[in-house]
């Protein structure tokens, strides 16, 4: 063989072998760079789901607690899932028997559907409201694995109307890296040497891979569309990359990608083909991994009832949640990497805020973690939130999620508005009632004077002349009733009797002169002749007065319950 053509041969082949080493060395690489954006995304959501501004949990079939952020842990610090897994006994004081009756995480474990509910919660220091939306956890297959509960308190808005468990999944990603299989191909594309590992990994024979009969050894759905990307890069003489699945010799089928670059002789025309094929099964699932948990954690960003967004260090809003969009009325693509958090922010609030922002760039914890301000959203409404304010470790970026407490500052307003004119009217209410008092007490000693006069009066104008009239008197008749005289005006002024009047004022004079005379021991015959009256007009002022004195359904004696007055 002439010089020439060993050295163009010693020069293909280095370039092979040299191509082969960098094909072998580009999927580990691409592993390499899965592996660190999967990191990082977890690493991302994760503390986004750590420090945002709800509750989340995620909770098995089993409704045992697997994971708490740092909310939830805040709320119920006594809830170990170590020692109390089951969700209905560690969150319930005291533990309940069994799983809650409006759970909605129940439901969604069950069906695989979002719910929610509004429960209410026994804890120390009282009931608390908590709004829980159960979302489904799933599995490749779309088995329902665990639900995650975000859970927003809302017991100041329940109060002020009547008045989150979103949850960190982790992720395990087995990657490993494999091997690759070399193959070559003529000028026509046409297998035409035997390949030993490709027969070794699909079980084909030496001339069934010949031609394009490796081509039956890959998925029914991607032979066609391999082929065709096959027949396209042997036209254009362009480099081939495709993804398949390949069957294994023992009928499972693992993804790969196929690799190939033609080798051109002096002319230009391809003289053979070099290529590979790498087992990207594992990269494939890593990348599966990874859009499941992106997606998992965008679901709980997006869906949380908190307005949330993450800003960078120089103060740019780098993302936005769809409440925040909600709230603010600007849409993600507004703000995001275009706005500064300082522009929603009130001018009587901002200096307050930009230290809490520079205190937090220096230390985490240096800066309160939960505060009040006031934006302007894109109406120039003033809105009232609730923050809390979180640096993501080992960033310098910060998460913020915020309550929007409008209504209840405003009901807050209204309501000591409300209690100032209470206590002014209430004031002078006092005062009014200070003078009634006086003037009642000033009637009710007038009253006592004139009683304490009319009484005297009695004793020294008419009693004498009484008892100086019963001395002139003969005829029986006419004493008699001088003495029902007198009596009558001895009961009125006696002590048992004014005291019976104040006590009851519904009494008649009749019925206060019948009580002062059973009180004495009279019977109802000696009453009646005393008085001048019936038995039966006895009888009837003795059933008024056990009314009147409320001892109609009692077995009390009426002149011991008399004589009991007076002690």
């Amino acid at each position: 063989m002439p010089q020439r053509k060993k050295d163009e041969r010693r020069r293909a082949g280095s370039k092979a072998q040299s191509g082969r080493v960098s094909s072998a060395a580009e999927p580990r690489g691409a592993m390499n760079r899965l592996m660190l954006e999967l990191k990082q995304a977890e690493e991302k959501y994760r503390n986004i789901i750590e420090n945002i501004g709800v509750g989340v949990a995620m909770i098995d079939p089993q409704m045992r607690i697997l994971t708490l952020n740092r909310q939830m842990r805040e709320w119920f610090p006594d809830v170990d899932p170590a020692v109390k897994p089951l969700c209905y006994k560690s969150f319930n004081d005291p533990p309940a028997r069994d799983v809650c009756p409006y759970c909605p995480t129940i439901r969604t474990l069950r069906d695989g559907q979002v719910h929610e509910a509004v429960t209410d919660t026994p804890m120390k220091g009282g009931v608390r409201n908590f709004r829980i939306i159960a979302t489904p956890v799933t599995d490749a297959e779309g088995r329902v694995v665990a639900a995650i509960e975000m859970v927003e308190d809302i017991t100041e808005r329940q109060r002020a109307a009547k008045a989150l468990r979103a949850s960190e999944q982790r992720h395990r990603s087995y990657i490993e890296l494999t091997g690759q299989l070399g193959w070559t191909a003529n000028a026509a594309g046409e297998v035409v040497e035997d390949l030993p590992a490709w027969r070794a990994f699909t079980g084909q024979g030496e001339e069934e891979i010949k031609g394009a009969g490796w081509a039956n050894a890959l998925h029914p759905d991607d032979r066609e569309r391999a082929l065709e990307a096959w027949r396209k890069a042997l036209a254009t003489k362009s480099a081939y990359e495709l993804e398949c699945r390949v069957r294994r010799r023992d009928g499972v089928y693992r993804h790969w990608l196929a690799r190939a670059v033609p080798l051109l002789d002096e002319d230009g025309g391809i003289r053979e083909w070099l290529g590979t094929l790498t087992d990207i099964t594992d990269m494939k699932r890593v990348e599966d991994e990874l859009k499941k948990s992106e997606d998992m954690y965008r679901t709980i960003f997006e869906t949380t009832p908190a307005a949330t967004m993450i800003v960078e260090e120089d103060t740019t809003i780098s993302m936005v949640n769809r409440e925040f969009a909600v709230q603010t009325g600007y849409d993600a693509k507004e703000i995001e990497g275009k706005k500064s958090w300082t522009e929603f922010i009130l001018k009587e609030d901002l200096g307050r805020l930009m230290e809490y922002y520079r205190l937090r760039q220096m230390d985490p914890e240096a800066a309160p973690r939960n505060y009040e301000f006031r934006y302007m959203d894109r109406k120039g409404r003033i809105r009232d939130v609730y923050a809390t304010v979180s640096r993501m470790p080992g960033t310098k970026k910060t998460v913020l999620s915020l309550l929007d407490i409008t209504d209840r500052k405003r009901n807050e307003e209204s309501l000591r508005t409300i209690a100032e004119e209470l206590k002014s009217k209430t004031h002078a209410v006092e005062e009014m009632n200070a003078a009634l008092r006086v003037l009642l007490k000033q009637r009710e000693e007038d009253k006592i004077d004139l009683e304490k006069r009319i009484l005297a009066s009695m004793k020294e104008l008419v009693i004498p002349h009484l008892r100086e009239l019963k001395k002139c008197l003969t005829g029986q008749k006419e004493l008699t009733r001088l003495q029902i005289l007198e009596s009558n005006l001895q009961g009125i002024m006696s002590p048992f009797a004014q005291k019976l009047s104040l006590q009851f004022l519904n009494l008649t004079q009749k019925e206060i002169q019948v009580a002062n005379l059973i009180k004495e021991g009279k019977t109802t015959k000696e009453i009646a002749r005393f008085m001048d009256l019936s038995k039966f007009a006895i009888d009837t002022h003795r059933a008024r007065l056990r009314s009147k004195l409320g001892l109609t359904r009692k077995k009390a004696n009426l002149r011991t319950y008399l004589s009991s007055i007076m002690e």
